[in-house]
């Protein structure tokens, strides 16, 4: 005698099961019959496995704030050093040669354009200034470990 698991038998009958023909009727138990042996039927091995789910992707970055001139944050900060250095930090200053937060010299504040924004760069934004100040040197002075000494005539 042939001994087969439950759920063998299960799929060997649902294997075996040929519907009747047209003139025949199944009646709802006898469907419902079948299909709960399909149902309990275990699904073939395909010997693959089904590929993990996609990891969620990643938060994107903050935005980075648009300042005008191409000035990035970071460069804000630096001049922002300079302007203490040169003149404590008063963007406002405005004298017969030099001007500004950053000490320009007066004829340098025109050369450069600044003209543009105010005849004098202490009546200029302080975005102004530093608009400018990247004119003259594209890349702010940085003065790591040697504090003001490092900015002065930059």
């Amino acid at each position: 005698m042939l001994l087969l698991a439950p759920a063998k038998l299960a799929l060997l009958v649902a294997l075996s099961f040929h519907p009747a023909p047209q003139t025949h009727r199944v009646g709802w138990m006898e469907a419902v019959g079948h299909l709960s042996l399909i149902a309990h039927a275990p699904l073939p091995v395909t010997g693959r496995t089904p590929a993990p789910p996609a990891p969620p992707a990643p938060p994107a970055p903050p935005a980075s704030p648009s300042l005008p001139g191409g000035l990035t944050p970071y460069d804000v900060l630096a001049w922002e050093q300079v302007a203490i250095c040169e003149t404590g930090g008063d963007w406002t200053m405005v004298g017969p040669t030099y001007s500004g937060g950053l000490g320009f010299l007066n004829q340098t504040w025109t050369s450069y354009g600044g003209d543009r924004y105010a005849s004098a760069a202490g009546e200029a934004s302080v975005l102004d200034q530093m608009i400018v100040a990247e004119r003259i040197s594209p890349t702010p002075p940085r003065s790591p470990g040697q504090g003001c000494a490092g900015y002065h005539g930059w």
